[in-house]
């Protein structure tokens, strides 16, 4: 081995050199040559200058400021050493030491404040901070601790030092088919040290899936006792003895153990579940450990600068920190979504992804009585500074894109619910996010992307910054509104893109006025009543924490005993969902192992029933499921009996297990059923709702809110109808004003049959509202159907024609369509809807990036000379994307004026540019010429 050695005199001692021979150990320090072979492409030493030299200064003299328990002071910071053996790289930079194996990557050792090692030296040194991955393949379970089989060293100076750990895969069917590579980097006047993974699956490798990702520290347990999370998370925690002679509970993880330092809370449960967080909100947390020798406290802290490398996004939740004591980071995993989460890469295909980098950091403070908020408080301003210089320009691998590869998008979201505002609603707070193109809600389950999210500001204004290149879908929900906005077309984002959306609008899921509502969207089961635990279950960090409570253990348990008998009944306008609507949908126990379906009730009056079909709406919206099936049943034929055919019902739903790991949210559900009028009666009637699967105690659903919807009343079926054809560039006219609207067609010259039609009485308000149109049907009440004769319905297969019965007509609807229908030309006049304009705006300005105004169009078509007078003129400095879009402007002339020309002379119709937002390649594909001729 070849050794080089710096000149300075203090280094030139013989013995010290001798030394440094015979162990064969090379020394990187300074300016010195780096050791390399033949096929490492490692970078030459020397100062490193670079786009991240402005976030910390001259790398030599003038590291980045910090909290002085931290760092030493800025003139004396020593440069990052870097020492090679047989065993170990050792790296070292006077505030942190970090021992890595060789070639394993292992993190075997950290040195800190006097502590030879914060790790847990108990356990074998390839178990203290390490990766594993659980994979599975057509052959194959296994479980990769991510023993790597390479070592490399990346970048060396006084300033930083990264280094590679990486095996590539060799066709053993008994590794996991990725090659992957583990790096470490270490920075000049940092306390800890930045680690992330870089997995590549290539085309040649075989069809794998990934299950869960993870990296975990050990610490010492004789030192750190005290575990922090939140604000309102944190506590000394029990020992590993405590826990070994404790009782385990319902499952494996929960752990009933003996107080003995507290009087007063005997016993107490402990359980890792109970300190999951999002991940939007786990960015930080750690252990504090006991004062040492001089005093001092030392913090380890887990710092994530960014959530865009997590799978399913910001709301999923994952394990921090728990009993050990342990420190660690699901980057991935199945926990409150289910088993079925997994990243799934085929035969053939290639797929790259970057996990992390994450940051581990440590500090000390003297130890005082408010030493645990003081290291809490630098840890977070620590994360603080991460996320300010995020995404890191120091990181070597071309796997984590820099900042100058990344683009920006913004815009401005509102909501439309004429029900709750007549204006536009400013999506306050909203959450917008990009992630793998794909339906509302995919993003829930997306695995193998990146995610990029953000919260609106109050009036919705929100900008996503550094988003990664490619294509993406963006999604959007409110608290406070049901459902989920999915933008129309997908965006593509390139290096330097700012991209602006302006105004986009979601309209949110509404057939009528709330007739009464249970709880709030905001896809958890917070506001609910969360009973208090059984006094020897509580874990005593979460007694006054009202956010909290839903955290204790065994609150499943608790609905049994407070409902032994009867099953809940919330009445509307009686009951309070804060205190009489239980948290989770959950069986009831009879006996040990033993339980029964549970039917909830909610009561409500009805008044002025609609008679007709679908006159009602009911909404139904899940924070969580885990193997359930929610029966609706409704109570004019007193079907509180659960063996009665319900009405409606879903399939079998969720596997997120979200109750028995204390969350009070997992995977997002959402349905919708429209009501017969013929199953409700004027005056009080029930809703019942069942949840019959009875497995285990778990089998439940987490309700996030329920609302009942009447139906509009046939005028305002007509209201709508007459927008379609008032002038265009009056679309947007409140409800209000479209009562002053004119009803009937805008040019009565042409339909000389007018005063014939049907129509006419309505709109001269000849007749009430009530006395739509209907079909030719027996003029008697409605036969009331008794659920014993629908056996013999489907014995004689006529049960699907009884579900299109009369009952089912919806009568607003025959009356609008022959409003719509001309005896002139015999046929259904219906122009396009007016706010459908916002619709074609939006189109015009993705494709080609100008938004017309609205006078320029008129229907479907658009006014050509605004579009001659905006793209004609290309200017001499445009890049190819202006290029791209220009052309397709002049390609949309050619066709709609041209080649398609019609009678409108100056209208193009912007169908023909749907065709155009495809590739190129494909528009070449196009027969435009045998289209023209047809």
């Amino acid at each position: 081995m070849v050794v080089y050695v710096n000149l300075y005199l203090p280094l030139l001692k013989c013995k010290l050199f001798e030394c440094r021979l015979k162990t064969k150990m090379a020394v990187y320090r300074g300016k010195m040559p780096i050791i390399k072979s033949k096929d490492e492409d490692v970078r030459q030493s020397q100062p490193l200058i670079s786009s991240y030299g402005s976030k910390y200064g001259s790398h030599i003299r003038e590291p980045r400021k910090s909290h002085d328990s931290q760092r030493l002071s800025p003139n004396v910071n020593p440069p990052v050493t870097l020492n090679l053996n047989d065993q170990y790289a050792i790296l070292d930079n006077g505030l942190v030491k970090v021992s890595l194996s060789i070639p394993g990557g292992d993190v075997a050792a950290i040195e800190y404040d006097g502590m030879k090692n914060v790790l847990d030296t108990t356990h074998k040194q390839t178990t203290r901070g390490y990766w594993d991955i659980f994979w599975t393949t057509e052959n194959t379970n296994g479980q990769d601790w991510l023993h790597m089989e390479n070592f490399k060293v990346i970048i060396q100076n006084d300033d930083q030092v990264e280094l590679s750990f990486s095996t590539q895969w060799k066709g053993d069917s008994n590794s996991i088919p990725l090659n992957i590579d583990n790096r470490f980097v270490m920075l000049r006047g940092s306390s800890g040290l930045y680690n992330y993974l870089t997995l590549d699956h290539q085309q040649s490798f075989p069809a794998t899936n990934l299950s869960q990702i993870r990296v975990a520290y050990r610490l010492q347990p004789d030192k750190f006792h005290y575990m922090v999370i939140t604000d309102d998370i944190q506590k000394a925690m029990p020992t590993n003895q405590d826990i070994q002679n404790g009782q385990p509970l319902a499952y494996k993880e929960a752990v009933l153990w003996t107080n003995q330092t507290d009087s007063e809370q005997k016993t107490a449960v402990e359980d890792k579940y109970q300190y999951s967080q999002d991940m939007k909100d786990q960015q930080v947390h750690g252990w504090i450990s006991s004062p040492s020798d001089d005093d001092t406290r030392a913090g380890f802290w887990l710092i994530k600068p960014s959530t865009e490398f997590y799978s399913a996004g910001p709301f999923k939740q994952e394990l921090t920190s728990h009993l050990g004591p342990i420190s660690l980071i699901d980057f991935f995993s199945g926990h409150y979504v289910g088993e079925f989460m997994q990243i799934s890469l085929g035969d053939g295909e290639s797929w790259q992804k970057a996990v992390g980098p994450y940051f581990v950091y440590l500090n000390k403070a003297s130890d005082s009585e408010d030493t645990h908020e003081h290291l809490w408080n630098d840890a977070k301003n620590q994360l603080k500074q991460e996320t300010d210089k995020w995404p890191y320009d120091f990181i070597a691998s071309e796997f984590l894109v820099k900042s100058n590869q990344r683009g920006c998008v913004k815009g401005q979201l509102s909501i439309r619910d004429e029900h709750m505002s007549s204006d536009l609603i400013p999506a306050s707070s909203a959450w917008v996010g990009l992630a793998a193109p794909g339906e509302a809600g995919s993003w829930q389950t997306e695995t193998k992307g990146y995610q990029f999210w953000v919260q609106a500001d109050d009036n919705g204004n929100f900008v996503i910054k550094n988003i990664h290149e490619g294509e993406y879908s963006l999604f959007s929900w409110v608290s406070g509104v049901i459902g989920e906005y999915k933008h129309d077309a997908n965006i593509r984002v390139q290096a330097g893109d700012q991209i602006s959306l302006d105004k986009i609008v979601y309209e949110a899921p509404r057939n009528g006025p709330t007739l009464w509502e249970i709880g709030i969207p905001d896809r958890t089961a917070a506001e609910f009543f969360v009973p208090d635990p059984r006094p020897e279950y509580i874990n005593p960090v979460f007694i006054n924490s009202t956010k909290n409570r839903y955290r204790q253990y065994g609150l499943w348990d608790r609905y049994t005993e407070i409902y032994p008998t009867n099953d809940l009944v919330y009445t509307i306008g009686v009951s309070k969902y804060t205190k009489d609507w239980f948290y989770a949908h959950v069986p009831r126990r009879i006996d040990t192992n033993k339980y029964e379906a549970a039917t909830w009730q909610i009561q409500f009056p009805i008044q002025d029933l609609i008679p007709s079909f679908r006159s009602y709406t009911l909404r139904l919206s899940l924070a969580s499921a885990s193997n359930a099936h929610i029966q609706v049943r409704y109570g004019r034929f007193n079907n509180a009996d659960t063996s009665s055919r319900p009405h409606f019902a879903t399939h079998k739903i969720g596997s997120d297990n979200a109750i028995a790991r204390h969350g009070i949210h997992g995977l997002y559900w959402e349905f919708s059923f429209d009501i017969s009028s013929s199953w409700l009666q004027n005056g009080m009637n029930t809703l019942y709702l069942t949840q019959p699967i009875v497995a285990n105690p778990f089998c439940a659903v987490l309700y996030d809110y329920i609302r009942l919807e009447g139906n509009c009343k046939s005028r305002r079926f007509f209201r709508i109808l007459y927008f379609f054809s008032i002038p265009y560039d009056t679309c947007d006219l409140h409800e209000q004003e479209m009562d002053l609207a004119a009803p009937g067609p805008l040019d009565p010259s042409v339909l000389t049959m007018q005063h014939e039609h049907r129509i006419t009485p309505l709109w001269d308000a000849q007749v009430s509202d009530a006395e739509t149109l209907g079909t030719r049907l027996p003029d008697s009440v409605p036969w009331v159907i008794d659920d014993r004769i629908i056996p013999y319905l489907e014995l004689a297969r006529l049960y699907d024609f009884h579900l299109v019965a009369y009952d089912r007509v919806d009568r607003t609807i025959i009356t609008a369509l022959v409003e719509r229908w001309r005896q002139e030309t015999h046929t259904f006049h219906l122009p396009l809807a007016g706010r459908q304009l916002s619709r074609w705006r939006d189109m015009v300005h993705r494709i080609l990036g100008e938004c017309p105004p609205p006078k320029v169009i008129k229907g479907s078509g658009l006014r050509c000379t605004w579009l001659v007078q905006t793209f004609s003129h290309l200017l001499e400095d445009a890049d190819e994307g202006t290029i791209s879009r220009y052309t397709k402007a002049y390609l949309l002339y050619l066709i709609g004026a041209m080649l398609f020309a019609d009678k409108t002379n100056n209208q193009i119709q912007l169908l023909y540019l749907t065709l155009l937002d495809d590739p190129w390649e494909c528009i070449a594909e196009y027969s435009w010429g045998s289209a023209a001729l047809g």
